[in-house]
């Protein structure tokens, strides 16, 4: 317990407190709203409208009028693909704008939108270009990149690849390390340019910024460089690193060796991003990472830090990525049960292992109300219901509380621990389809499984399983509450006659 203490709670505080893993959490954050209206296209798209049992079966159509009708039903689909297109199709720019954003407001910063600005100006200016040229022969539009010799064309940007969650990892390096460089930049007073006190403080405070912006962006220019000119030599490296010799891995994968690594997006994706989340999204890696953010997360809430805002900057960039990943992939069309996607997308631990919170706490207020005897726990459960549904359940671990209570404190790191097994098997033997969209953390238990899995009634059903699992977890626990009251009240009688 000592050792807790004095050393993991205060490293974990500390951890919580850190900016830079902060911001990219506050980052997300900041963009759930759009993460959340995007899923509801794709919802809308590949559900309610979708050809499988949406409003697009030949069945249905069949009814309404057939080709004309699907012509219709194909005008309202593009709606929600621009919405999707300008929200999730664009996460990687919009969050490494974000990150810079928090760490100036972190910085006080007088206006964090120009550092946001800036770096997001950078992001663009690290991507290698292209060109498109029209092929002669078969007169198709051709990309090219902008460093081979004699491309000409129209210069573009290929956003598809640069702009989605594929390109996340790079996001957070650019919008940290380009966030702090601008940030520092901004803090020198030789490099600010005064204006007179009659010009207005935002046009002053935008003129202050026109260095360190021009410094910023010329060391992206600089980055971009580099990668253009040594992008084969470092191909030479990252192939005889990672062993990629052209040959065929055991696990039928072929190791195809890179011609050249033309930015920073590449370096990184096969650096860093590829070997992490391919880790993540085997079965059994996933289920071993999985398990540990669980036991953190409710670990850290014995001692009253919120695990969830603790762990965010390193949770987002795993699970968050794989279930964007897994959502550009149902746009597109990929069947739910498909082996492409990832099972522990972030949206697995909402919608079953966090059900009335952290800790799965909605099985420790049925478990209350059916073998408590005490009626401090059935008082502070009873004000606790209405929020837990929602999954708020801060009155519950400050109430109890389940704060550094010895007794309570197992079942609510177990409960959710024992909640990842069932959908985790269910999933990987093609039974549950995966996590395909978004919802609220504040979903109901059950309808938040519906909702993420793209509609499927067994995902809610495993869900409540999960409820009743957890129930019967906290159930021993606390009858062994009745006792401990039983024994106070008994040490309190003796002294009372004493």
């Amino acid at each position: 317990m000592n050792f807790l203490e004095n050393k993991l709670v205060p490293f974990a505080a500390k951890l919580g407190s850190q900016r830079q893993l902060g911001a990219v959490r506050d980052a997300f954050i900041l963009f759930m709203p759009l993460t959340i209206a995007a899923a509801f296209a794709v919802l809308i798209n590949n559900v309610f409208l979708g050809a499988d049992f949406g409003l697009a079966n030949p069945a249905v159509a069949s009814i309404f009028g057939g080709e004309g009708y699907l012509e219709v039903l194909g005008h309202i689909r593009s709606i929600f693909g621009a919405l999707y297109n300008g929200t999730l199709a664009m996460i990687a720019f919009f969050i490494a704008m974000g990150i810079p954003y928090n760490l100036a407001k972190q910085s006080d910063v007088k206006n964090p939108l120009v550092v946001a600005f800036i770096v997001g100006a950078a992001f663009i200016a690290l991507i290698a270009g292209t060109y498109v040229t029209v092929d002669p022969a078969t007169g198709t539009a051709v990309l090219t990149n902008y460093a081979a010799e004699g491309a000409i064309g129209i210069g573009v940007l290929n956003t598809g690849v640069y702009f989605g969650a594929a390109n996340l990892f790079t996001s957070l390096v650019v919008g940290i390390l380009f966030g702090e460089l601008t940030i520092w930049l901004m803090s020198l007073k030789a490099l600010q340019i005064k204006m007179p006190e009659s010009v207005p403080p935002m046009v002053a405070n935008a003129f202050s910024a026109l260095f360190p912006a021009f410094i910023t962006l010329t060391v992206a220019g600089i980055v971009a460089l580099f990668f253009q000119l040594m992008g084969p030599n470092i191909a030479g490296v990252v192939n005889g690193l990672f062993g990629l010799d052209g040959t065929t891995g055991a696990d039928g994968v072929a190791r195809t060796p890179l011609v050249s690594v033309p930015d920073l997006s590449t370096f990184i994706s096969v650096v860093i991003q590829q070997p992490i989340l391919a880790f993540a999204r085997t079965g059994v890696g996933g289920a071993v990472l999985a398990f540990i953010y669980v036991f953190l997360t409710c670990f850290l809430w014995l001692f009253g830090i919120h695990g969830p805002n603790v762990l965010g900057g390193v949770s987002q960039p795993i699970f968050g990525v794989l279930q964007l990943q897994n959502i550009e992939l149902y746009q597109q069309g990929v069947s739910a049960y498909s082996d492409q996607m990832a099972i522990f997308g972030g949206g697995f631990f909402d919608a079953y292992c966090f059900m009335g919170g952290s800790g799965l706490t909605l099985g420790l207020i049925i478990a209350i109300f059916v073998f408590s005897k005490r009626a401090d726990y059935k008082a502070i459960v009873s004000f606790s219901v209405a929020p837990g549904l929602f999954n708020i359940n801060e009155p519950i671990i400050f109430g109890m509380p389940i704060v550094l209570n010895p007794i309570l404190g197992i079942p609510f790191v177990l409960a959710p621990l024992a909640s990842i097994i069932l959908p985790w098997l269910l999933t990987m033997f093609g039974v549950l389809p995966k996590i395909v969209l978004s919802a609220p953390w504040v979903t109901p238990a059950g309808i938040g499984a519906f909702l993420m899995t793209g509609g499927n009634f067994l995902a809610a059903l495993v869900a409540l399983v999960n409820v009743a699992i957890s129930a019967a977890i906290y159930a021993p626990f606390v009858i062994a509450s009745n006792r401990e009251l039983e024994v106070e009240n008994e040490m309190a009688e003796e002294e009372a006659t004493a």
